[in-house]
Protein backbone atom coordinates (compact mmCIF):
# COMPACT_ATOMS: atom_id res chain seq x y z
CA UNK A 1 0.00 0.00 0.00
CA UNK A 2 1.43 3.50 -0.75
CA UNK A 3 0.20 6.80 1.38
CA UNK A 4 -1.17 9.59 -0.16
CA UNK A 5 -0.21 13.62 0.65
CA UNK A 6 -2.53 13.51 3.62
CA UNK A 7 -1.37 9.97 5.00
CA UNK A 8 -4.12 8.08 3.90
CA UNK A 9 -3.37 4.72 2.76
CA UNK A 10 -4.01 4.11 -0.71
CA UNK A 11 -4.38 0.61 -2.37
CA UNK A 12 -1.84 -0.21 -4.60
CA UNK A 13 -1.94 -1.23 -8.42
CA UNK A 14 -1.67 -4.86 -7.49
CA UNK A 15 -3.48 -4.86 -4.41
CA UNK A 16 -6.84 -7.15 -3.25
CA UNK A 17 -9.24 -5.67 -0.88
CA UNK A 18 -11.19 -7.82 1.36
CA UNK A 19 -15.17 -7.21 1.32
CA UNK A 20 -16.23 -6.09 4.80
CA UNK A 21 -19.57 -8.20 5.76
CA UNK A 22 -20.51 -5.58 8.61
CA UNK A 23 -20.99 -2.21 6.71
CA UNK A 24 -20.09 -2.72 3.59
CA UNK A 25 -19.89 0.45 1.36
CA UNK A 26 -20.16 3.62 3.60
CA UNK A 27 -16.71 3.40 5.13
CA UNK A 28 -14.64 2.42 1.84
CA UNK A 29 -13.68 5.72 0.27
CA UNK A 30 -11.49 3.99 -1.96
CA UNK A 31 -12.12 1.22 -4.22
CA UNK A 32 -9.75 -0.86 -6.50
CA UNK A 33 -11.08 -0.58 -10.02
CA UNK A 34 -11.98 -3.97 -10.69
CA UNK A 35 -14.38 -3.57 -7.75
CA UNK A 36 -15.99 -0.28 -9.10
CA UNK A 37 -16.06 -2.22 -12.33
CA UNK A 38 -18.23 -5.01 -11.14
CA UNK A 39 -20.41 -2.73 -8.90
CA UNK A 40 -21.34 -0.95 -12.26
CA UNK A 41 -21.97 -4.19 -14.05
CA UNK A 42 -23.95 -5.48 -11.58
CA UNK A 43 -25.88 -1.99 -11.20
CA UNK A 44 -26.64 -1.97 -15.19
CA UNK A 45 -27.81 -5.62 -15.05
CA UNK A 46 -30.28 -4.90 -12.29
CA UNK A 47 -31.88 -1.69 -14.52
CA UNK A 48 -33.41 -2.26 -17.85
CA UNK A 49 -31.77 0.05 -20.26
CA UNK A 50 -34.20 2.84 -21.53
CA UNK A 51 -32.50 3.53 -25.30
CA UNK A 52 -33.70 -0.64 -25.89
CA UNK A 53 -37.09 -0.26 -27.79
CA UNK A 54 -39.58 -2.64 -26.94
CA UNK A 55 -39.75 -5.69 -28.90
CA UNK A 56 -42.59 -6.28 -31.96
CA UNK A 57 -44.46 -8.18 -29.40
CA UNK A 58 -45.05 -6.27 -26.71
CA UNK A 59 -46.44 -3.46 -29.28
CA UNK A 60 -48.86 -5.35 -31.31
CA UNK A 61 -49.36 -8.83 -28.95
CA UNK A 62 -51.57 -10.32 -32.17
CA UNK A 63 -49.17 -9.98 -34.53
CA UNK A 64 -46.74 -13.07 -34.95
CA UNK A 65 -43.93 -11.31 -36.34
CA UNK A 66 -41.53 -13.67 -36.01
CA UNK A 67 -39.63 -13.52 -39.66
CA UNK A 68 -40.12 -12.07 -43.28
CA UNK A 69 -40.21 -14.58 -45.71
CA UNK A 70 -37.70 -14.29 -48.62
CA UNK A 71 -38.28 -14.90 -52.34
CA UNK A 72 -37.57 -18.96 -51.70
CA UNK A 73 -39.63 -19.47 -48.93
CA UNK A 74 -42.39 -17.95 -50.70
CA UNK A 75 -41.74 -19.90 -53.60
CA UNK A 76 -41.87 -22.23 -51.62
CA UNK A 77 -44.92 -22.02 -49.38
CA UNK A 78 -46.97 -21.54 -53.03
CA UNK A 79 -44.95 -24.21 -55.63
CA UNK A 80 -43.75 -21.86 -57.97
CA UNK A 81 -40.68 -20.89 -59.17
CA UNK A 82 -38.72 -17.77 -57.66
CA UNK A 83 -38.54 -16.49 -61.22
CA UNK A 84 -42.20 -16.84 -61.56
CA UNK A 85 -42.38 -14.30 -57.90
CA UNK A 86 -40.43 -11.76 -60.17
CA UNK A 87 -42.08 -11.97 -63.08
CA UNK A 88 -45.57 -11.47 -61.19
CA UNK A 89 -43.80 -8.24 -59.22
CA UNK A 90 -42.91 -7.13 -62.51
CA UNK A 91 -46.06 -7.12 -63.94
CA UNK A 92 -47.93 -5.85 -60.85
CA UNK A 93 -49.73 -9.57 -59.90
CA UNK A 94 -48.70 -11.58 -57.23
CA UNK A 95 -48.21 -10.86 -52.96
CA UNK A 96 -47.15 -7.21 -52.33
CA UNK A 97 -43.49 -7.13 -51.59
CA UNK A 98 -41.34 -4.92 -49.73
CA UNK A 99 -37.51 -3.73 -50.38
CA UNK A 100 -34.83 -4.32 -47.12
CA UNK A 101 -32.03 -2.51 -48.90
CA UNK A 102 -31.45 -4.60 -52.40
CA UNK A 103 -33.57 -7.40 -50.89
CA UNK A 104 -37.47 -8.51 -51.48
CA UNK A 105 -39.35 -9.82 -48.31
CA UNK A 106 -42.94 -10.85 -47.75
CA UNK A 107 -44.93 -10.44 -44.38
CA UNK A 108 -45.85 -14.28 -44.11
CA UNK A 109 -49.91 -13.19 -43.33
CA UNK A 110 -49.54 -10.75 -47.04
CA UNK A 111 -48.58 -14.11 -48.91
CA UNK A 112 -51.32 -16.40 -46.93
CA UNK A 113 -54.14 -12.96 -47.31
CA UNK A 114 -53.46 -13.70 -51.23
CA UNK A 115 -54.08 -16.60 -51.48
CA UNK A 116 -57.12 -16.85 -50.24
CA UNK A 117 -58.36 -14.07 -51.85
CA UNK A 118 -57.24 -15.69 -55.21
CA UNK A 119 -59.33 -18.63 -53.62
CA UNK A 120 -62.37 -16.30 -53.10
CA UNK A 121 -62.08 -15.09 -56.30
CA UNK A 122 -62.35 -17.76 -58.38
Amino acid sequence: MNGDRNGREQPGLWDEETPSTDNPEPDQPHQSGASKAAKRSSASEAQPSTTTPPAPQAMHPELDIQDLWDAARVAAYLGVPKQTLYAWRHTGNGPKAFRVGKHLRWHPHTVVEWTLALERDQ
